[in-house]
């Protein structure tokens, strides 16, 4: 009768190990809220369009900018032809951060491409003000996004 008990003991402590991670999950989720959003629902192939990614997160929370150059950034198949990042206050005791990229692309045959996803990085002020070799930044995925695509083929030329 001992060992029944034993086991469901053990179980219920396994499975409240196991659900410790996504509730640590679930906070830095609250903390940080990803946004994206693109200036045209669709585009011609060789247009340049504006993809902004805005994160609004908790004031303790420190971007790093540094890896946010056009050289770095691989979104193919869109190309980087400049960006800007821009950090301020917002309302409700939150911080905004709004990256926006000026992306084009040369593919064609397609109806619909995928901005690749791409990790945003970030510190937790407390850490921050540690030694910032010594700490590695956490990152925050920013994800895909579909732009519909547009050819001035003709159907069977797209072949």
């Amino acid at each position: 009768m001992r060992k029944p008990i034993a086991i469901c003991l053990l179980l219920s402590a396994l499975t409240t190990i196991g659900a410790a991670p996504p509730a640590a999950k679930k906070a830095k989720q609250e903390r940080i809220s990803i946004t994206t959003r693109v200036d045209r629902t669709a585009l011609w192939v060789g247009d340049t369009f504006r993809y902004t990614v805005r994160a609004l997160h908790d004031p303790e929370i420190e971007f790093v900018w540094d890896n946010l150059k056009k050289e770095n950034l691989n979104l193919a198949p869109f190309v980087v032809r400049d960006l800007s990042v821009r950090q301020g206050p917002f309302g409700g005791n939150k911080k905004l951060l709004e990256v926006t990229l000026f992306l084009t692309t040369y593919e064609s045959g397609q109806t619909e491409l995928r901005i690749p996803s791409f990790n945003l990085y970030y510190f937790p002020r407390n850490r921050a003000q540690e030694k910032a070799q010594d700490t590695p930044a956490e990152p925050v995925a920013v994800p895909p996004t579909k732009v519909g695509l547009r050819s001035t083929l003709a159907g069977e030329a797209l072949r």
